[in-house]
């Protein structure tokens, strides 16, 4: 999926009627490489498909055309982007470890995402969600524990720690841990 000025146009039509419906920034999906990852553009004719790659340079687009936002000329100039998975529940990506997970969101560190926010989670279920336990419970929330250890190796990655500009790192969004 190449970026032409027709591209650009419509990037900057949509981020613009954000900004006027009173919006500072844009969350961006971050996709699982996979080939799972696919589907049929709705604005195409054809039964083209997309890849994981079509969707991720989307979102690389949408990103740099912040990035290059003019003062002058366009009212989205400052925006927010915001990078999170673009599936639940870790879905097409259960099968990765912590060190491999985390791996996978630092990609997301990188110029071309310009993200001012990564939140490597998105409505992970918890088990701590459908139960009370005491406090002298031995419960463990593996889901929780998986992403504290995301996380730490996170914060502690060269990637993260040599980036001037670093994105903040937000934790799960939900409101069971």
């Amino acid at each position: 999926m190449e970026t032409d000025d027709n591209n650009w146009g419509e990037v900057a039509q949509i981020l613009s009627s954000l900004q006027e419906s009173g919006f500072n920034g844009v969350r961006l999906p971050m996709w699982p490489e996979s080939d799972q990852v696919s589907g049929i553009h709705p604005n195409l004719e054809s039964d083209q498909q997309l890849t994981w790659n079509d969707c991720n340079q989307y979102a690389i687009n949408v990103a740099q055309r912040i990035k290059d936002a003019d003062i002058d000329r366009d009212i989205f100039y400052g925006f927010y982007v915001y990078f999170a998975p673009g599936y639940d529940n870790r879905l097409f990506q259960t099968e990765l470890t912590a060190t491999e997970y985390s791996t996978w969101v630092t990609k997301y560190f990188g110029e071309e995402y310009n993200a001012n926010f990564i939140s490597p989670f998105s409505s992970n279920g918890s088990n701590l969600a459908r139960w009370v336990f005491n406090d002298s419970s031995t419960m463990e929330d593996v889901t929780t524990l998986f992403e504290i250890d995301v996380l730490s190796l996170l914060r502690e990655t060269e990637e993260y720690l040599a980036l001037f500009k670093k994105p903040l790192i937000i934790g799960p969004d939900r409101g069971t841990v």
